[in-house]
This record gives structure tokens, C-alpha cells and sequence, in this order.
């Protein structure tokens, strides 16, 4: 749709875009709206560091499976869970369990040994983006 219904901040294209980080007015995220280079690296996800997740153990050796702290207030919020290789191809995963502070993720064990990316999407709209390596 070309309709824009929030003129904050909209007049503002190609001027004075340099780094203008400091202010907490920008949480739309531009969602759909005009993004033109879609074929971002899965690296270059945002980092919502506000969660304070981590992956252990990292790397895996042998195991398969990782887990997830994560506060028990955003698993409502969990929207999905996705693995990907240094490629950008998704990988499926086995099995996830969820207990009170943490996520696991059993991985299959046919994954062969490398860096692996885990996104993680809120309903909110937030992201996080996790590396982990498979040894």
C-alpha cells in the first residue's frame, strides 16, 4: 500500500541520515515500508541485545543440541525459531522444548561442521540473531 499514515519523520529520504542513532523515536522499524535491498545477510540481523540471550554450549561437538536462555516474559511473545548455514539455507531442527528460562534445540545429527546463524522473531516485530558453530 502507498498510503503513509505517520508523517514523523517521513520527508527525510537521502538528507541527513548520518548516523542519527541516539533517540528511541525510530520503533517502527520500517516493516514493508519501501525496503529496496532485501537480500541482507543473515548476519547482518539486528541484535536485540534488551533480551540478553545466550547459546550454550558453543560450539557443539557431538552433541546436537543447544539451549537458549531467554526471559520467561518474551517465550509469549516467540513467534518462530530459525536455523540457517553460512549460505543463508535454512536448516531444519529436530525437536524444541521450552522450560521456564530456557529453550532447547535438538539439531539433526546429520548437520555437518561449521557456523550455523539461529533467528529468533517476536510478534512484537523484534529480532535476534544468535552464530553458534558445530565442530
Amino acid at each position: 500500500g502507498g498510503e503513509d499514515d505517520g508523517g514523523e519523520g517521513d520527508d527525510d529520504e537521502g538528507e541527513g541520515d548520518g548516523g542519527d542513532d541516539d533517540g528511541d523515536e525510530g520503533d517502527d522499524n520500517n516493516e514493508g515500508d519501501g525496503d529496496k535491498n532485501v537480500e541482507e545477510p543473515i548476519v547482518n540481523l539486528k541484535l536485540d541485545s534488551i533480551l540478553n540471550q545466550k547459546i550454550y554450549p558453543n560450539p557443539l561437538r557431538g552433541d546436537y543440541s543447544f539451549r537458549l536462555r531467554i526471559a520467561e516474559s518474551s517465550k509469549a511473545d516467540l513467534k518462530f525459531i530459525r536455523i540457517f548455514n553460512q549460505a543463508g539455507k535454512q536448516i531444519e531442527w529436530e525437536n524444541i522444548y521450552f522450560s521456564e528460562s530456557r529453550i532447547e534445540v535438538n539439531l539433526p545429527s546429520s548437520l555437518k561442521s561449521g557456523t550455523y546463524f539461529l533467528q529468533i522473531s517476536y510478534s512484537n516485530g523484534n529480532e535476534s540473531s544468535h552464530r553458534f558453530v558445530v565442530q
